[in-house]
């Protein structure tokens, strides 16, 4: 009995020994992978500290008054408390960390300034600091005693001088945030300052009667100081945590074929020449979707007339990948998939067993009334004939791909008082409302919600104008958008101001 009883004793022991190694070997791998995403302890950060400014890696083409405002950046400082650099501060810092892989994070941007690879490359930890409204900085480690940043173009490298920040920083940072503090709170037009950005395309007809599509930036903005202001440029402005960045297409007719070449590039660094990309396979797409970090495009052919998606990220457009939905659901995606796909097939007259050879990359982002949709499509051939069908795929993103925000009215009462409403925005505060139309774009106050019945502003676009990117922003960063927007050629526009 006892003998039977030692040997129950001694296997329990090894289950129990097994169960705690494997724990161990799982804490060990989720430890090491490079899409390790957390939140660190303010208190244990390995770059707070004051940080000396040890090198400045500068493109050759950086505007001039870039390069006088920052001739002489000295000093970085980070605590659990305050963070500043030049003119940029917070008193309420929040810290993320990632593990990532250098070179493809900043491959776009290293494209001008090959240098950045003397102080970043391989793999390593990216800490994020942010107040969740003003300030915003991605933070390479270099190692433990040197870290770097990109700003306006530049990257600024810093070694730690130490390890504290002198208590008159942080109070006078501290300072610095109550009189900003006071002066929002005391000026109306500061809080309610609000701007969207909006890209627009529109259909044209080349030379040999094939489509394709030009791009433009329309600029909303509203305060209480000012009547409403809109403005118009051409291609895509897109505010990225990098700076600002002009996407947009170029559509080439030649000797070799037609095709839609895709440029994207940083304002600061970066120049459309220099930044070109042949995606796609067949080379003939269009933006339908554009968000900080992904592009979304459809792609034709021209000779057999099927038409494909394909999402990319920003940072890889050298790569011509496309994002799988593995890559942008994970397994849940695929199964997903799956079944949206087995919907369209039975519900098809069509015998045809497609769902062995799915294409798990043939996956767009279109808008349709108040929001942003997965699809795709099945593309058959019937008696010679092509017949696609397109789908939505309810899908639940586990990258941040989709700037998804609800509409703060109901669409039924956008479409009750506009009746010929397309698609509409709220802005964050829930105080205006922008809708399309065929013809329009108009804006309104809202209250409560309910929508004003005369409108801040109407201006003209065309029956076809689609708007493939919406990104909004309140309060002083308003201005910088419209300051980096008057400085790009401006298009006129017919618009009319209401009050």
């Amino acid at each position: 009995m006892m003998r039977k009883l030692y040997k129950l004793i001694l296997i329990l022991t090894m289950i129990l020994t097994l169960s705690a190694c494997t724990g161990l070997i799982e804490k060990v791998k989720f430890e090491g992978v490079t899409d390790d995403i957390r939140k660190p302890n303010n208190r244990n950060l390995m770059i707070k500290g004051t940080w000396k400014l040890k090198d400045k890696v500068v493109p050759e083409n950086l505007e001039s008054d870039i390069l006088e405002k920052y001739s002489k950046t000295e000093w970085f400082y980070l605590s659990d408390e305050i963070v500043k650099f030049e003119s940029r501060y917070t008193a309420k810092p929040n810290f993320k960390t990632r593990y990532l892989n250098f070179s493809e994070l900043i491959k776009d941007l290293s494209k001008e300034i090959k240098e950045t690879e003397k102080y970043i490359k391989g793999e390593g930890t990216v800490f994020t600091v942010t107040d969740g409204q003003y300030f915003y900085q991605d933070i390479f480690v270099i190692n433990e005693k040197e870290i770097a940043f990109f700003y306006d173009g530049i990257l600024f490298v810093f070694e730690k001088a130490s390890t504290e920040v002198s208590k008159e920083i942080v109070a006078n940072v501290k300072e610095l945030v109550v009189e900003k503090s006071s002066d929002d709170n005391t000026t109306e037009d500061k809080k309610n300052d609000i701007a969207l950005l909006l890209g627009i395309k529109t259909p044209r007809k080349d030379k040999n009667g094939n489509s394709y599509y030009t791009y433009r930036t329309v600029l909303f903005r509203r305060n209480n100081k000012h009547k409403p202001l809109i403005y118009s440029i051409k291609n895509l402005l897109i505010p990225r945590t990098t700076g600002f960045w002009m996407v947009g297409q170029e559509h080439i007719i030649d000797d070799r074929g037609t095709r839609d070449i895709l440029f994207s590039y940083s304002l600061a660094v970066g120049n459309k020449e220099s930044s070109r990309y042949l995606l796609g396979e067949k080379n003939n797409n269009s933006i339908i979707y554009l968000g900080k970090d992904h592009v979304a495009l459809e792609i034709y052919d021209y000779i057999s007339s099927e038409r494909t998606y394909g999402i990319y990220d920003l940072n890889k457009l050298s790569d011509n990948t496309k994002l799988s939905i593995l890559d942008i659901a994970g397994e849940l995606g695929i199964q997903t998939f799956k079944d949206e796909t087995a919907k369209i097939l039975s519900a098809s007259t069509i015998e045809a067993d497609l769902l062995d050879d799915l294409d798990f990359s043939n996956i767009g982002i279109k808008r349709t009334n108040d929001r942003w949709n997965f699809i795709s499509n099945i593309n058959m051939r019937v008696n010679n004939n092509l017949q696609t069908r397109e789908f939505r795929i309810n899908l639940i993103p586990t990258i941040d791909l989709i700037d998804q925000e609800s509409l703060s009215v109901p669409w039924d009462a956008v479409r009750t008082k506009l009746p010929g409403a397309i698609d509409a925005y709220t802005s964050p505060d829930k105080s205006v409302l922008i809708v399309q139309n065929n013809n329009e774009l108009l804006a309104f106050d809202l209250n409560d919600g309910i929508i004003s019945n005369e409108s801040l502003m109407s201006a003209k676009i065309n029956e076809n104008d689609r708007i493939i990117m919406a990104q909004w922003i309140m309060g002083e960063q308003a201005t910088v958008w419209e300051e980096t927007i008057k400085n790009q050629e401006i298009i006129p526009m017919n618009f009319i101001i209401s009050h």
